[in-house]
């Protein structure tokens, strides 16, 4: 092991930054974990609140422990229908690398929330719930955010995305008709889904801005019966696939998908099921 790893809890005491650890006192309905034996993320500090019945059980608990730091890993749940908000406050002073919330009921989170964790989150998940809208306009504030899954929710709309570091975006199963073009900026995304949204207008310029894509996937987005000239514009470089299953097309306009380079799978298919 270098000097330097063996140095680094010397310099964070040195820094007044004490380490990541669990309080001694119950958390319940919520539990701390910190010690995962047959995991990686072992020391690692994970605030787990899929026992919670409520917001404000989350926010008691929370507020009234003594954490040795408020920088942790995680904040999860995880089959928690009784919480319907995450209100301003109710993760008090923590911040976290990771917000993991899955098969919730969750239809607002208040942008507090994440700002909490601005520099340091990496991943945000927030899938399987029931949220109406989502503060897309902070994402400049988060530096470092490189998914955002938020899969199966009640969206209806995506304003122009500008985020310099954000990798992975998943947006499928909501109910998006329409998607802000003018300023979109997401240099760095990889991994783009839109599936099963009911699109009203493509947003071919957010797809020919993707210079570093890989996999688009746009099945069941209402493109048919007809792809027009200059809908699928792709400028990448690193394009392997691209989805657009279940669109109920049966036609192509000549230049409707163009610039492809790279090898890559096209999956389509016609209404009477034989492939395009």
């Amino acid at each position: 092991m270098s000097l330097a790893l063996l140095l680094l809890p010397l310099l964070a005491l040195a820094a007044g930054e004490a380490e990541p650890g669990c309080p001694e006192e119950s958390l319940s309905p919520c539990a701390c974990v910190d010690d995962y034996v047959e995991d990686y993320r072992d020391g690692e500090v994970r605030v787990d609140c899929t026992g919670a019945s409520t917001s404000a059980e989350i926010a008691r608990a929370l507020k009234g422990a003594n954490w040795p730091s408020t920088r942790l890993w995680q904040f999860y749940m995880n089959g928690t229908p009784g919480v319907k908000h995450l209100p301003d406050g109710i993760l008090a002073h923590l911040s976290f690398q990771s917000i993991w919330l899955n098969d919730t009921r969750l239809k607002r989170v208040h942008p507090s929330v994440l700002l909490l964790s601005g520099s340091r989150l990496v991943n945000l998940t927030v899938q399987f719930a029931r949220l109406e809208e989502f503060p897309f306009r902070l994402l400049p504030e988060f530096p470092r955010l490189r998914s955002l899954w938020l899969e199966s929710n009640l969206l209806t709309s995506v304003p122009a995305l500008q985020s310099e570091s954000l990798e992975i975006l998943d947006l499928d199963h909501n109910r998006i008709t329409r998607v802000e073009e003018d300023g979109w900026a997401t240099p760095n995304l990889r991994d783009f889904d839109l599936r099963y949204n009911p699109l009203s207008k493509f947003p071919s310029t957010v797809i020919a801005s993707l210079e570093k894509l890989e996999r688009f996937y746009c099945s069941g987005c209402n493109l048919g019966p007809t792809l027009s000239g200059g809908l699928l514009e792709f400028r990448s470089k690193s394009l392997e696939l691209v989805s657009l299953w279940q669109n109920n097309v049966s036609r192509l306009e000549p230049g409707a998908i163009e610039g492809i380079v790279a090898l890559f799978v096209l999956l389509l298919r016609s209404p009477s099921g034989s492939a395009l």
